[in-house]
């Protein structure tokens, strides 16, 4: 027993030797908790990033459609940009694209990948080039070489058995009373819809006219000449048909009907989710730009980092010890005029201040470049020329975006420590006479940053994608800008994994807090 009236420091020296201050002592159990704290704290992680992968999912799911709402496919804005182009050929192109099937087919296209449609093998009406075919297409003559009409009609297949029918003019070809012109490719989207009038492509006598489909041509032909194709099938398939007048007079004919293109089973187009397994050409081709998407996202994320990085870093170094600042000199002019400063930052519209950064400090002061990324022909010289170079582009847009996160950081932070610094363990560490330094960074900041690390781990994907309008204003072709372009542009695949990498880093916000909370809250572990 300790002698009545002894000091606390002799108290504390005759205790127990695993009581004294600083003495880590072990206690039975305890590793075994710290390893189950440990245990529980990594299930809880494992936890949320398999939640992560399943919002993904669903999330992937919701922007696919909501893309496929926008109008502006690419067959519509072929369609738009060339208003001579035929039915026939809006309809082959949009079942080469799969853009005639229900939307969760086309996710399912677009996720996991599709096999190439095979082509039918082009025909050119002035050179058909027969003599120079591509290896695997078959050339052969109809109607046992005969003219007809002037024209000597031909039939090309392919390895996948898709034909098509050409005609080449025969110069020395004796006249006819009777002829048939070359007819073009018809594609079917519905059979029993379907019909072409081949009385349009006959010329000369034409009085009394009948029509008889040979060798062995699907569906049926009646005396007006309408052919109707009457079968379900795939690929390219060819017709021949006779045709007749009333002096008896015959001419031959032939075209190809397309009714679904056949898979090359050879072709295998891999669909996003290959990119788990190092494929980057699956996140696919850009329409605006004419690149693969991860050629265009690799430049573009690397210029965001370069904006994101010294932005995040600056709004740091202002926002913590300013509201620190803040909230221990509480209802003095500084906490006023921070405040202040903060409401303004806030307050400021990017794009506004961003004019306003440009005119003062490009146009008038000439300090620094107005937009861009680099100078013309500054790769032509040294590493440290370009780095200089690219700094000094970029310290008007990293002002401008991280004034306004400095703003709402510094409010956030100052909030917090006005509820830690009344809390009973900071009179406390006073009262035992530590420095003011100590009990604001070690007790009351460590505790105060709790509540703010959620909000400086969202911001993080704030400001890789919500930077659209610095970089629009700064001509800064980062991720934000290219994000905008393509929805505007309906840019599919680029549009779709930018959202997706939004969201992803959403996400890992949210896992990054949930691992600071481990780290800094000792309660969390314990919990």
């Amino acid at each position: 027993m300790p002698k009545i009236g002894a000091s606390r420091s002799e108290e504390t020296h005759n205790c127990h030797p695993g009581l004294r201050a600083g003495v880590q002592h072990w206690i039975p159990g305890q590793a075994r908790d710290d390893d189950k704290s440990k245990a529980f704290s990594m299930k809880h992680l494992a936890i949320r990033f398999l939640q992560m992968l399943l919002i993904l999912a669903v999330l992937s799911v919701f922007l696919f459609w909501l893309m496929l709402q926008m109008p502006g496919n690419p067959v519509d804005l072929l369609i738009t940009s060339n208003p001579r182009i035929k039915a026939e050929d809006v309809i082959r192109l949009k079942k080469l694209k799969g853009l005639d099937k229900p939307w969760y087919v086309q996710y399912v296209r677009w996720m996991w990948g599709y096999y190439e449609p095979t082509r039918a093998p082009d025909i050119d009406p002035l050179d058909p080039a027969l003599d120079s075919r591509p290896t695997g297409e078959e050339v052969h003559f109809l109607f046992n070489d005969k003219v007809s009409g002037g024209r000597k009609w031909f039939v090309i297949k392919n390895q996948a058995g898709l034909e098509s029918v050409g005609t080449l003019w025969i110069d020395d070809a004796p006249p006819t009373q009777l002829a048939v012109q070359p007819i073009e490719s018809q594609a079917i989207e519905k059979p029993e819809t379907f019909s072409v009038n081949l009385s349009k492509f006959v010329t000369g006598d034409t009085k009394g006219l009948r029509f008889k489909l040979i060798g062995g041509s699907p569906g049926e032909v009646d005396n007006q000449g309408i052919y109707r194709w009457l079968e379900q099938a795939i690929g390219q398939r060819v017709v021949q048909f006779e045709v007749y007048n009333k002096a008896g007079d015959k001419a031959l004919g032939a075209f190809s009907v397309e009714q679904d293109p056949i898979p090359n089973k050879k072709i295998f187009n891999k669909g996003f989710i290959f990119i788990f397994t190092g494929d980057t050409e699956a996140m696919g081709f850009s329409n605006t730009y004419k690149r693969p998407v991860w050629t265009l996202l690799k430049s573009r994320v690397a210029n965001t980092l370069w904006l994101m990085f010294p932005a995040i870093l600056l709004s740091l170094l202002i926002a913590l010890p300013l509201g620190v600042l803040s909230a221990y000199r509480q209802h003095s002019w500084i906490d006023y005029l921070l405040n202040f400063l903060a409401f303004v930052g806030i307050s400021l519209p990017v794009f506004w201040f961003g004019i306003m950064m440009m005119f003062w400090f490009a146009e008038k002061l000439q300090w620094f470049p107005a937009g861009g990324i680099e100078s013309p022909g500054i790769w032509r010289q040294g590493y440290w020329d370009i780095f200089v170079d690219r700094l000094s582009h970029a310290v008007l847009p990293v002002i401008v975006l991280s004034i306004a996160y400095a703003g709402r950081w510094l409010r956030y932070m100052r909030a917090s420590m006005l509820e830690i610094l009344p809390a009973d363990y900071i009179r406390t560490a006073r009262a035992k006479g530590l420095s003011e330094r100590i009990v604001l960074l070690k007790h009351a900041l460590r505790n105060a940053l709790i509540p703010v690390v959620t909000v400086l781990a969202l911001s993080v994907p704030a400001l890789f994608g919500g930077a659209v309008l610095t970089e629009t204003v700064f001509a800064w072709p980062g991720i934000g800008r290219l994000q905008y372009d393509a929805v505007m542009n309906s840019d599919y695949y680029v549009a779709i994994v930018v959202f997706l990498i939004s969201a992803l880093l959403v996400m890992l916000g949210n896992l990054l807090a949930d691992w600071l909370y481990i780290i800094i809250d000792p309660r969390v572990r314990k919990s």
